[in-house]
């Protein structure tokens, strides 16, 4: 006799298949995200009760279309959560690449940046998330 079993599918293929539905369940749609380039070499530098976030031009920078950077932070980490649910912290507009929040709430944090264009149009995350103990 001739066993059928399913096999499960792999850590990777369903946690990217997971993001790829929230994300196209709410706000912009999959395709616009994956169209522009996250920023890269986030880092995060924690100065008495605050901290300055900070990052690399993205690759579509250039484009006329191009607006900037939204900052967002929260308690619980931000990867999965539906674009309409991001807490954005603040917008900054392309040619600069800091933004500092000088007091941060006590806990533990998590960050990330996103490019944004004039459609209002958002990257996937910048990776990895930045995790903060404050």
């Amino acid at each position: 006799m001739i066993s059928h079993q399913k096999k499960p599918l792999p850590v990777g293929l369903f946690v990217l298949l997971i993001f790829s539905v929230t994300c196209a369940s709410s706000g912009p749609r999959l395709r616009s995200m994956t169209e522009l380039a996250p920023p890269p070499d986030v880092t995060v530098v924690q100065r008495g009760q605050g901290a300055t976030v900070a990052w690399q031009a993205s690759r579509h920078e250039s484009r006329e279309v191009f607006f900037g950077y939204n900052v967002y932070l929260s308690s619980r980490s931000l990867i999965f959560a539906a674009t309409r649910d991001l807490p954005q912290v603040a917008t900054i507009p392309k040619g600069r690449y800091e933004y500092t929040v000088s007091t941060l709430p006590a806990g533990r944090l998590f960050l990330h940046v996103r490019s944004v264009d004039t459609n209002g149009n958002l990257s996937l995350p910048s990776l990895p998330e930045q995790v903060i103990e404050n």
